[in-house]
């Protein structure tokens, strides 16, 4: 199956998790859905939520709302460079503890 045709028919369910055990957010930041497509795909197998944001500004703001574990941020995005959301995320007492690369 090519990436294409994963993307058309959603992701991948997410495996089901032990009970009690928390499933670890993480949040990709790219404006490219080919490449959102592919790291959800691939981090959906692993038991992991997976939450998106094409641009900085809405990453910024899942990343108060949703607190995610980790953030896949891309540099080079119209708008807000991922430099630019790194340093909101960071500076941000709300957002400053997640791990952002």
């Amino acid at each position: 199956m090519s990436l294409e045709e994963a993307g058309e028919q959603g992701s991948v369910p997410l495996v089901q998790q032990p009970e009690g055990q928390v499933m670890k957010k993480i949040l990709l930041v790219d404006d490219e859905a080919i490449i959102r497509k592919l790291a959800r795909n691939t981090l959906s197998s692993q038991s992991y939520e997976i939450l998106e944001a094409a641009e900085g500004e809405s990453a910024i703001r899942i990343a108060r709302d949703e607190h995610p574990d980790l953030v896949l941020l891309d540099i080079r995005m119209p708008g807000k460079s991922g430099f630019e959301v790194c340093r909101a995320i960071k500076s941000d007492a709300q957002t400053s503890d997640i791990m952002v690369i």
